[in-house]
């Protein structure tokens, strides 16, 4: 489970590479707005569980929004 983990962690953080190098390649031109990345946790259980039991998975990308303001 622990190699699953630091997968999505190196899938998250390319992802989050992606968005950081797409905003610096286009910094200069005309009306682009710049993107970001927004993260979610990821945990194994349920609410109704006692909650010092429950393992987190890691994260996982919640979202990318462009910055329109």
């Amino acid at each position: 489970m622990s190699f699953y983990t630091s997968l999505n962690g190196l899938k998250n953080a390319q992802t989050e590479l992606s968005v950081i190098a797409n905003n610096l390649a286009n910094a200069e031109t005309t009306g682009f707005k710049k993107s970001r990345i927004n993260f979610s946790d990821l945990v194994s259980g349920s609410a109704a569980s006692n909650p010092k039991l429950i393992k987190g998975l890691g994260s996982t990308v919640l979202s990318i929004d462009q910055n329109f303001w």
